[in-house]
């Protein structure tokens, strides 16, 4: 297959791009016609929320993004590091008025605790006493695979939690959690450890939280187009298995801007699957189509990824501080990621800053705009 038709499709893809672009310009009224089958949810993390400097209560943040923008369905991670003591105790403190708020009975939630990556860089956030005293420690870059000392001692941390919650919350609170996360985008190498996790390690992490949760759905999720294939293919092998009595879903993550694709001139992710075409490969395609339950937005790129652009990098900062991008990006999921013309959860990344502006009265009239589309799509039913 030439070069010449390869390049073709990189272009054809660009130029379907700056059309989407173009379309995002249009009002959230306008947006609203075509892709009313949307359905806003949130990944929320409140060490993220910590880290903007102000004290916000977390419950004060869900509170915001439950009443005034319907946001209902909330993916929370627990960080091995945050959960427990210097003895391995678990100890739920910090993350108690965030499962209290979103256990109440009118939320439903993702559980997103282990077994070893949890959203938000750098994802493995494990305690060091725990590191220093693996035999052996992986090297850098490792795929970490089931037996292994850290996947044996990540075992026992995760069920060690789940038995904390089962103590700490009554079966009808723990029922609102609905689906579980085992890994977050296990192939993904980041970090200074860069591990990624062995897709036998990812099946025993869900056996793991089904002993638990029988009932829930199981989310795997992928952040690298190049990766997308192995999770469609091993969802539909845990569908195969009739082990998941709830959902098995496919999740997709997307940012259109960040510093591992040109911000501007090339095609993002989306644009590089449909190009992949060519070898009847479109990795997006062949997901939607596959015999997974559900497919899900599940971050999509909500905030910056500068805020000191260098030259020519000016894109970086629009997410999360610009309306039409907000449009474009799910404009872009929905035509390309999520199942045509069903109900899809597009899960937002970065609602913790989001709120924050609000609430520290910080917001911009894009700020405000981008709260309008939100709130547009979540109350359209009530409407």
């Amino acid at each position: 297959m030439g070069a010449d038709l390869v390049l073709e499709k990189i272009a054809g893809a660009y130029i379907e791009q700056q059309k989407d672009w173009e379309t995002a310009a249009l009002s959230n009224d306008e947006f609203l016609i075509t892709n009313r089958n949307l359905m806003i949810t949130a990944s929320f993390s409140p060490e993220q929320l910590d880290s903007f400097g102000q004290s916000i209560k977390h419950e004060d943040a869900l509170r915001f993004a439950e009443k005034e923008l319907g946001i209902t369905d909330f993916r929370l991670g627990i960080r091995w590091n945050r959960v427990v003591d210097d003895n391995s105790q678990i100890n739920l403190e910090y993350y108690k008025p965030t499962l209290d708020y979103c256990l109440d009975g009118k939320k439903n939630v993702t559980l997103n605790a282990g077994l070893l990556k949890v959203f938000r860089w750098p994802e493995i956030h494990i305690p060091d006493f725990v590191l220093d005293n693996l035999n052996p420690k992986p090297p850098q870059g490792t795929q970490i695979e089931s037996g292994t000392d850290l996947a044996n001692k990540a075992r026992e941390h995760t069920q060690r939690f789940y038995d904390s919650l089962g103590h700490s919350y009554s079966a009808e609170e723990l029922s609102h959690i609905v689906t579980i996360q085992a890994d977050n985008e296990a192939r993904e190498a980041f970090g200074d450890e860069r591990w990624t996790i062995h897709p036998l390690l990812v099946k025993e992490g869900i056996d793991l939280a089904l002993q638990y949760f029988p009932n829930a759905n199981i989310l795997v999720n992928c952040g690298n187009i190049l990766n997308q294939l192995g999770v469609t293919r091993l969802l539909e092998d845990i569908k195969q298995k009739g082990k998941v009595k709830g959902k098995v879903i496919s999740g997709v993550d997307y940012y259109p801007r960040n510093s591992y694709l040109p911000a501007e001139g090339m095609p993002d992710s989306i644009g590089l699957a449909k190009a992949m075409a060519i070898f009847n490969l479109n990795p997006l395609e062949i997901n939607r189509q596959s015999k997974v339950d559900e497919v899900e937005l599940t971050e999509g790129q909500l905030e910056p990824w500068t805020n000191n652009p260098k030259l020519g990098e000016e894109a970086l900062t629009r997410p999360g501080n610009s309306v039409r991008e907000a449009r474009y990006m799910l404009l872009r999921a929905n035509k390309n990621i999520l199942r045509t013309g069903q109900p899809s959860r597009a899960g937002v990344w970065g609602i913790e800053r989001l709120v924050y502006l609000a609430l520290t009265g910080q917001m911009t009239n894009e700020h405000k705009q981008i709260i309008d589309l939100i709130q547009k799509i979540n109350f359209q039913q009530a409407a």
